[in-house]
């Protein structure tokens, strides 16, 4: 991933990015270079597999397993990742 992309350095978070769409910009995000991406979905494999290889392409993924259409348990902030690939 390069480091001097339109989002070096910055942290983003991507919900539904699981999968499709989601995914997608998930890994355009890093490919510009995103210090962080944050995963947030319901989908716990997907969630993982999409941090995991946004990872080995050299950015960091974190995967956050919640529900944003439910506002009670979803974190706030990244510290509430159940998985750092």
């Amino acid at each position: 991933m390069t480091a001097t992309g339109k989002l070096s350095g910055k942290t983003t978070v991507v919900t539904g990015a699981a999968s499709g769409i989601g995914r997608a910009i998930a890994k355009r995000f890093a490919a510009e270079g995103a210090a962080a991406v944050v995963i947030a979905d319901v989908n716990v494999a997907g969630g993982q597999a999409t941090a995991e290889a946004i990872s080995a392409a050299g950015s960091r993924g974190i995967f956050v397993e919640c529900d944003v259409a439910d506002p009670e348990p979803a974190p706030t902030t990244p510290a509430g990742a159940t998985r750092s690939a």
